[in-house]
Formats: structure tokens, C-alpha cells, sequence
């Protein structure tokens, strides 16, 4: 028999392989998963370490599945694995739901995720993140909210709290409710001294002019005042007001004096993309590969280069990542959408970046949303 350190090798070089190969790194779990099933009993008994190994690499497996897209063989493994270890029966059901939802049966997943919430588990706030993201995903906008605000009022911590108020100003963008997301953006500012860089970009993309003003009085980041009244100033027709604003920026860059998302952003609005932006953005993107102001601005800045399939290929990249971050979408939402198009780019390419994209405000909305503004939580916001 092996020693666990063996096993411990195998798993890691599995998580190795995921960086560059998915499906290998699948493979080369299932054969470990297998290997740690087949031991006995009494072995994992006097080695408890190698039954936490156990359920860490059937978590990962499972994960690697859903995030290689092949929902229908996850489904099966769930199956297998709630049988050999029930003990993990709610991150197993928690897979099953998410699988379902990723093959297309979405009010069937979001049926196992209601249930589960119902059994009051120790995952009872985990579970209740999840169902609100996966709820907003599938535009029940008014369930999303009235789960996010629970979220919101039973936060333990500023983390929790931010994240729940960011999912509600996300949902907030998707119903068009500019004074709602004004206020979620103000709440996150108090939280952590920082208004979220993707409400003012969203009230830019609608043309809340207004809202934007409003909301810039509570950012005391002076790049990202000069980028967002440049553009308030452009789309007002003070075009020299807005170079005005926007040179000192640039100039305050090369000094090593950098806020990347204004200055990214500005390079982007004034078509001045070129090879060493895209290495800004790429490295940080290394880091943060879900970051959707930089990313957005990566999609144009390449279409601006000429560069149209990769532009495209970096949205189905981003589409790709949201299968293991959540939620995953067929196509980015609209608000992603309003923003992208604030940067110029040749016609014919934003009609190649459509089918990427939902492209118009879904009719019902607000119906979903229950006919009503989006009032604030009680200070307070989502999971861990």
C-alpha cells in the first residue's frame, strides 16, 4: 500500500495539470478517487488523514467535472460518491443542483437548491449565497433580493456584508434601478472606502448622468473622479473638458502614481489601446480572472487592435471561469453588455461580439422583480 504522502503527491500534481489541461486533470482524479475508495475501512480509521484526502479530492473532482463542462457524467458521479460517502450528502446535493442548472434543467437545480436551504444545515448562509446568485442568473430578480437581503442582515463580517450588497447592486443593474444601485454602491463605499469602479461604469452605460454625479461626491479617488467626469463631460458635448480631465491622468501614470482601472479604462475610451496595455491587463488578469471592469476593457482594447477573434475567444474564456465561479452564463448579462459598449469599437465587430452577450433589457424584468424599486438592506451582506 501506498503512503499517504503518495496520494498527496497525486492530488497535487492533478491540481497541476487543471492550469493547463482540464480534462486530464479530470482524469487523473477519477483514477485517485477510485484508488481512495477502494481502501478499506480500517485503513481510514487509523488514518484519518487519509479520509479527509478521500472527501478533498472527490470535492475537487466533482469540481473539475462541473468546470470541464461535462455536467451529465457529474450527475452520475454524485450518485456514486453519495453512496460511499453519505456523511458529505449536502456538498454532494450542492453538485447535483449546480450540474443541473449547468445542462440546462435550471428550475429543476434551483428546486434542489430551495430544498436544501429548507433543511437548515450547518451550510444554511452557504447554501443561501449560492441559490441567490443562481436566482439572479436566472432572472428571478425578486427571490435573488429577498435572499440577498437576509444574506445582508445576518453578514458576521465586512467581508460577507460586501458581497451580499454587491449582489444586489448587481441585481439592481439587471432591473435598471439606478438610485438602487446608487445606494448599494454608497453601502459597499462605507464598508470598505472604495465605491465599486462597475456601478459608475453601468450608470455611464444607461446615461444616468444624474445618479453618476451623485454617486462620484463619495469617491475620493481622484482618477477615478477625472476618468468618470471626463466622461460625463464628453457625453454632455464638453469635449475639451473631458480631454482636460483625462490628460493629467496619463501623465500621473507614467509618474508610477496609478489607480490601473482609470487609466486602463481612459486609454480604452480614447482609442489608445496598444501591445503594452494588453500586457497590463493580462497580468493582472493572471491574478483577478474574474474582474469584469478589466476584463471588459481587454475584449475592447483587443477589437480596437484589429484583433477580433481573440477578443472573442477572451469572452469565452470569461465564460469558461464563471462555470467554476458562478454563476455560469450562456451569455454575459446585460449590464455587461451596457458597459462594454461605452467603449468605441468598429461596427462590424460588435456585431461578431453579440451572440456573446444579452444585448437588450429582458421585457419582464421588473415584473420579476415584483413591479418595485430595490430598497436597501439594513446594513449588512454575503457569504464565505
Amino acid at each position: 500500500m501506498q503512503l499517504p504522502d503518495s496520494y498527496e503527491a497525486l492530488y497535487e500534481q492533478a491540481k497541476r495539470t487543471g492550469a493547463t489541461d482540464l480534462r486530464a486533470a479530470v482524469e487523473q482524479l477519477r483514477r485517485l478517487v477510485d484508488r481512495l475508495l477502494n481502501l478499506p475501512e480500517r485503513v481510514l480509521d487509523r488514518k484519518p488523514n487519509l479520509r479527509d484526502l478521500r472527501g478533498r479530492v472527490a470535492d475537487d473532482y466533482l469540481l473539475f467535472l462541473r468546470w470541464a463542462g461535462q455536467n451529465d457524467e457529474a450527475l452520475a458521479e454524485v450518485e456514486r460518491l453519495s453512496q460511499a460517502m453519505p456523511e458529505r450528502a449536502a456538498f454532494w446535493t450542492l453538485e447535483r443542483a449546480l450540474n443541473l442548472i449547468d445542462s440546462g434543467k435550471v428550475s429543476e437545480g434551483l428546486d434542489v437548491l430551495r430544498a436544501l436551504l429548507l433543511q437548515r444545515s450547518a451550510d444554511e448562509y452557504y447554501v443561501r449565497y449560492v441559490l441567490a446568485r443562481e436566482l439572479w442568473a436566472a432572472g428571478e430578480y425578486a427571490e435573488a433580493t429577498e435572499l440577498a437581503k437576509v444574506l445582508a442582515q445576518d453578514a458576521r463580517d465586512d467581508t460577507k456584508r460586501v458581497i451580499a450588497l454587491s449582489l444586489l447592486m448587481s441585481i439592481a443593474m439587471e432591473v435598471n434601478d439606478p438610485r438602487a444601485v446608487v445606494s448599494y454602491a454608497q453601502k459597499i463605499k462605507e464598508q470598505t472606502d472604495h465605491v465599486p469602479f462597475a456601478a459608475c461604469e453601468w450608470l455611464a452605460g444607461r446615461g444616468h448622468w444624474d445618479d453618476l454625479e451623485e454617486l462620484l461626491k463619495r469617491v475620493k479617488q481622484r482618477f477615478m473622479q477625472r476618468f468618470f467626469r471626463g466622461e460625463i463631460c464628453r457625453a454632455r458635448g464638453d469635449e475639451a473638458g473631458a480631454k482636460a480631465l483625462w490628460a493629467p491622468l496619463l501623465d500621473e501614470e507614467r509618474s508610477g502614481d496609478v489607480d490601473v482601472h482609470s487609466y486602463v479604462a481612459v486609454r480604452v475610451l480614447t482609442q489608445q489601446a496598444d501591445e503594452g496595455l494588453e500586457d497590463v491587463l493580462k497580468t493582472i488578469l493572471a491574478e483577478q480572472p474574474v474582474d469584469s471592469v478589466l476584463s471588459l476593457a481587454l475584449i475592447a482594447a483587443l477589437v480596437q487592435m484589429g484583433r477580433v477573434d481573440e477578443a472573442v475567444a477572451k469572452v469565452q474564456a470569461y465564460l469558461d471561469r464563471m462555470r467554476l465561479f458562478r454563476p455560469y452564463w450562456k451569455r454575459l448579462p446585460y449590464s455587461y453588455w451596457l458597459r462594454l459598449r461605452r467603449y468605441p469599437m468598429p461596427a462590424e465587430a460588435v456585431e461578431v461580439l453579440r451572440p456573446y452577450f444579452v444585448t437588450e433589457q429582458a421585457a419582464n424584468a421588473q415584473r420579476r422583480h415584483g413591479g418595485t424599486r430595490l430598497a436597501p438592506p439594513t446594513m449588512s451582506a454575503i457569504m464565505g
